[in-house]
């Protein structure tokens, strides 16, 4: 963050670390962080590390290492501890070596002398400066690394640990704010820091996940116009495509490693919106999905009533909120049928995300998105859309879609049959749910298949599935080849 509070510059902290304690060098260009990479189980490389701003992190010193990390004034070692606090360590961040305790406490007499003299020609201002300046340089770094945390959690739809960073952050200002008089610093430059980190934790949740949405999308539309000039003003075929090329964009760019995968790992949190944290997809932004000349290059319907658009002019790139009506939903229901048509079924699965959560006492649509989740082997998540849809009241329609689901399992197809009974005694004259169930019962090897499908024909006369598993059934199970005979002519009279 800029002196005033109004830049803000993310620090690249690869994924995998798990830092305890970050401290910036007075320089304001390098970190240094206690901590270890991998998961609370995996533990990976405990001890003191260095990272700088292009996202390098280097390991200094390898142990059970703790805080304070204090940076020596010229930026040149770092002071820690270890993990039980009986000693402290000096290391030299260009050459990793430990500064031996004897040079340190010849140095801190050198450095005392030296400040009893400087007192009796500096003037008090300074003298405070000098004597201050790493307990400012901590608190700033320490406030700075918790906001850039939080933020990092924001745009990741972390909420509650974003708002547990910029609690962090808001309390190492306000230290700063409250010492700013001894510290010689205005208590005013101090403030902004402070009403930046009450702004994200005052304002609401969905507020923020709309401007971080915002955000992403802006930074999306810089991207499709970089692809455009180098590729001649080619228009891009759908987000997928960008998203493939920015990847390989970055592994020529990047050297294999950490590096190249935290880069990879941005991309894709720019790809997300942070209203959608619970189902994964490349992209969670719809690219021109109306078709039409001058339509905006990128839209999104997470956020529940609104719809925000984002174009690329004369004045830059731009987004747009506003208020969702009906008849774009509608129409949104007409696009994704039209990816269904265009056997585009990951398209039609975002668009039908959308319009429930958009439409979500809509049973319609969740009975609808069960169907293409189960198309896509989703099968969980296509349960869960069934279940949903049964809850808002479509029982019908719901039981055959679980029967559908469970008839994929043949360890519990008799949940199929359940689930079309169900279907059946609502809707007797439901017709695909009676073949279905037939369907599942000659899988089953069960003799009720014939009498199953020929109700079907009772409610259907030229259902042509029918008459071909009754001649399966004749061939197969029964072995009466006579009638597999007739039954496969009427079948291919069909």
């Amino acid at each position: 963050m800029s002196l005033d509070g109004e830049k803000e510059e993310l620090w690249p902290l690869p994924e995998d670390f798990q830092p305890n304690e970050i401290t910036l060098s007075p320089d304001g260009r390098t970190l240094a962080i206690t901590g270890y990479r991998g998961s609370f189980f995996e533990r990976i490389n405990n001890g003191l590390w260095v990272l700088d701003k292009a996202g390098g992190v280097r390991l200094l010193l390898a142990g059970k290492l703790k805080g304070p990390v204090i940076w020596s004034a010229d930026g040149k070692a770092v002071t820690c501890h270890i993990d039980d606090g009986s000693k402290s360590i000096r290391v030299h961040v260009g050459t990793a070596k430990i500064i031996q305790p004897k040079a340190e406490v010849r140095k801190s007499k050198i450095e005392k002398r030296d400040r009893e003299s400087i007192s009796k020609a500096l003037p008090t201002e300074a003298l405070r400066e000098t004597d201050s300046s790493e307990i400012v340089l901590g608190l700033i770094g320490t406030g700075l690394d918790f906001y850039i945390r939080a933020r990092n959690a924001v745009h990741r739809g972390n909420d509650t640990n974003a708002d547990q960073l910029f609690k962090n952050a808001r309390r190492a200002f306000r230290r700063l704010f409250d010492k700013a008089p001894e510290y010689g610093l205005s208590r005013k430059s101090c403030a902004r820091y402070i009403e930046v980190c009450e702004y994200w934790i005052e304002t609401k949740k969905n507020a923020i996940k709309t401007l971080i949405c915002q955000e992403h999308m802006i930074g999306m539309l810089g991207l499709i116009q970089e692809f455009q000039r180098v590729q001649d003003n080619r228009d891009l075929a759908d987000l997928g495509e960008l998203h493939q090329w920015a990847v390989q964009r970055i592994v020529a760019d990047t050297p294999s490693g950490n590096a190249r995968k935290d880069r990879i790992a941005i991309l894709g949190v720019l790809f997300s919106c942070p209203a959608n944290s619970d189902y994964p997809f490349l992209s969670d932004y719809l690219y021109k999905h109306e078709r039409l000349p001058g339509a905006p290059a990128l839209a999104c319907f997470w956020h529940s009533g609104e719809q925000i658009y984002g174009t690329s002019g004369p004045q830059g790139n731009l987004t747009k909120r506003s208020a969702l009506q009906p008849a774009s939903v509608d129409s949104l229901a007409s696009l994704g049928r039209l990816a269904l048509d265009m056997d585009n079924p990951e398209q039609a699965r975002l668009i039908f995300r959308n319009i429930a959560r958009q439409r979500p006492k809509d049973p319609d649509a969740y009975i609808r998105l069960g169907h293409i989740l189960l198309s896509l082997s989703r099968f969980n998540e296509s349960k869960d859309a069934f279940h949903r849809a049964l809850t808002l009241g479509s029982k019908v329609l719901a039981h055959h879609g679980l029967g559908m689901l469970y008839k994929n399992w043949p360890m519990q197809r008799h949940f199929a049959i359940h689930h079309f009974t169900e279907a059946l005694i609502k809707d007797p004259n439901f017709v695909d749910a009676r073949y279905q169930m037939a369907k599942v019962r000659y899988a089953m090897k069960e003799r009720d298949a014939e009498l199953e499908a020929k109700r079907v024909l009772e409610k259907d006369p030229a259902h042509a599935g029918a008459y071909l598993l009754i001649a399966d059934y004749y061939l197969n199970m029964s072995w009466e080849f006579e009638k597999a005979v007739v039954w496969y002519t009427k079948y291919l009279a069909l």
